[in-house]
């Protein structure tokens, strides 16, 4: 195995790093931004940027609320514990399926859109032409 070339292709993140990489090495006496949005991008750029962050931000918060909604069918769980007999345990089966469908679903519904939602926003912001070398950057940045 040589180190000159990987074994696999690289990624999109991997290519879009090495191409930061690259672009960044002949311009190191300019500093970077302290944020991705300063600077003069393209306006296409910095909504989809803005787009994509407030996508994520709503994947967060979705993921959080499905975690609560699962810790709480799990409380629910440990609450009722599973009875010894089997026409007991058959009922249990059926009403822990119930309460978890109730409780669980709705936010996981919603994590999925919201999962959605961000996987659209960040192809948007992949299909985005860079002008130049700072919007490139930018683009590496988020990848």
């Amino acid at each position: 195995m040589t180190l000159e070339r990987p074994m696999f292709p690289p990624s999109r993140r991997g290519f879009l790093a090495m191409t930061a990489g690259a672009v960044a090495v002949p311009t190191m006496a300019i500093a970077a931004p302290a944020s991705p949005l300063e600077g003069p991008y393209s306006p296409a750029l910095v909504d989809a940027s803005r787009a994509l962050k407030d996508a994520d931000e709503s994947r967060q918060a979705a993921k959080a609320v499905y975690e609560a909604a699962e810790a709480k069918a799990e409380a629910w769980v440990r609450a009722h514990p599973q009875p010894k007999s089997r026409k007991g345990t058959k009922k249990w089966i059926r009403k822990s399926g119930k309460v978890h469908e109730a409780i669980v679903r709705p936010p996981f519904v919603d994590l999925l859109r919201a999962e959605q939602h961000f996987a659209d926003a960040q192809e948007a912001f992949a299909k985005i032409e860079p002008r130049d070398e700072r919007d490139l950057k930018m683009m590496a940045c988020h990848a």
